[in-house]
């Protein structure tokens, strides 16, 4: 029952992360290019305000619920190891990538950040998409 609800929620998050990140990475980002330097200060605080308002509880869940089943798992499947591999690369690009070029564009207006910003982004892109499938089959496997 436990199980069933872990992947019920892991597969729900990881489905809705898939969504965002595809969003930003098509809209959002490039989007950026396009933001007056002038209005960019506050525009980017806006975004990020609210982004994380979205995927911050999103990205816990998913850890949480992803870890959990993990742990509590007897025989690993290819796709729980495919799901958690891409969980470590979404937290670790998030937070050594994105993150610090977000700091960079936050004090200013800087196409050269943003540009790397979009470059890098498709790890997370990538990531995303794999970590759903693998969701989708181990939650089949499942249920």
């Amino acid at each position: 029952m436990v199980e069933h609800w872990l992947n019920t929620i892991e597969l729900t998050a990881s489905a809705a992360m898939f969504g965002v990140i595809w969003m930003v990475q098509l809209l959002v980002y490039p989007s950026f290019r396009d933001v007056r330097s002038d209005k960019w200060e506050f525009y980017h605080r806006r975004h990020t305000r609210r982004i994380t308002f979205l995927v911050a509880p999103l990205m816990l869940l998913e850890a949480v619920a992803g870890i959990a089943l993990w742990i509590q798992a007897e025989v690993l499947s290819v796709a729980r190891c495919g799901a958690i591999g891409c969980l470590a690369i979404l937290w670790l690009s998030t937070f050594f990538i994105q993150v610090p070029l977000h700091q960079v564009v936050e004090r200013g207006f800087a196409l050269t950040a943003i540009e790397k910003l979009i470059q890098t982004n498709w790890i997370r892109t990538v990531a995303w998409t794999l970590k759903l499938i693998f969701v989708l089959v181990d939650y089949t496997q499942h249920s």
